[in-house]
């Protein structure tokens, strides 16, 4: 049992628009964690722009998801930044 935080639909449901970063869609986020941790649930999310799986994992998140556009585009940036560098 467990759940998985969506945070681009959830701030759609809170009328914040794509606006996952939005300290309300954070409370809710930060509160639906708690609650899952404390009923001993594993509580996932997909890796927000400006944080890392370690700091996710660290907070307590038991999944966390990327999409293939952020693999891309980070591997991407380090194969530009290698070959260039």
């Amino acid at each position: 049992d467990g759940c998985f935080i969506g945070t681009s639909d959830l701030s759609m449901s809170m009328g914040l628009y794509g606006n996952i970063s939005h300290p309300e869609v954070m409370a809710v986020v930060d509160k639906v964690l708690g609650i899952g941790k404390a009923a001993g649930k594993a509580v996932g999310i997909v890796v927000r722009g400006g944080e890392s799986p370690k700091e996710l994992l660290e907070k307590g998140f038991s999944m966390v998801f990327t999409n293939w556009r952020s693999l891309v585009q980070k591997s991407s940036k380090q194969f530009l930044d290698e070959a260039l560098s």
